[in-house]
């Protein structure tokens, strides 16, 4: 059931226009800022390299290093798996300038790694469901970010979890039992 509705959405993420791409990327930055005006003093802050026609938030780096200097900046790194089970993702600090190299997936990643942990993560969507108040995201079906997120709120459980999706995302489909709710939803 997850996987047709995946197609159909990736589908739906090609299709759009640039002048629209365009003006959803600007409304998720704008939701951005607002949230990074309200990040408590230090945060560490998990960004995500676009792939596969996610929105670009990442572009949005250099003014938020300027704004927000207080806070920490990082991306994700896929670790690969354990016994045939993908492992949660660790995050390499990164600020704007230095240089990234494409992983084993093509998503960029820091060429050095210095391992941090993130306490707010914006987390690209493929989809994304209301279920009853809550506000689940259909990831590409490795359960990286859903075990990162577990795995992060065992030791903190303040991290907070911001999906990043386009406005035409939204999908019908039961979340399961593994699943992480978001704690909020960026659309464009």
């Amino acid at each position: 059931m997850r996987n047709p509705l995946r197609r159909v959405l990736m589908a739906q993420r090609y299709a759009m226009i640039h002048a629209d791409v365009a003006a959803q990327t600007a409304h998720i930055h704008q939701q951005m800022l607002a949230i990074f005006n309200t990040l408590p003093q230090g945060s560490t802050v998990a960004l995500f390299a676009p792939h596969a026609g996610e929105p670009d938030v990442l572009c949005l780096a250099q003014q938020l290093h300027k704004q927000y200097p207080q806070h920490t900046l990082c991306l994700p790194v896929v670790m690969g798996k354990v016994d045939g089970q993908n492992q949660a993702l660790q995050f390499a600090l990164w600020s704007t300038g230095e240089p990234l190299v494409d992983d084993a997936y093509g998503i960029a990643v820091p060429a050095q790694k210095h391992w941090v942990t993130p306490n707010v993560l914006f987390i690209p969507c493929v989809g994304y469901t209301n279920a009853g108040d809550k506000v689940y995201r259909l990831g590409y079906g490795g359960g990286y970010y859903d075990r990162t997120l577990a795995t992060l709120r065992r030791s903190s459980p303040d991290v907070q979890a911001l999906g990043v999706a386009w406005r035409n995302a939204r999908g019908v489909f039961e979340p399961s039992t593994y699943d992480v709710p978001m704690d909020a939803l960026l659309l464009g």
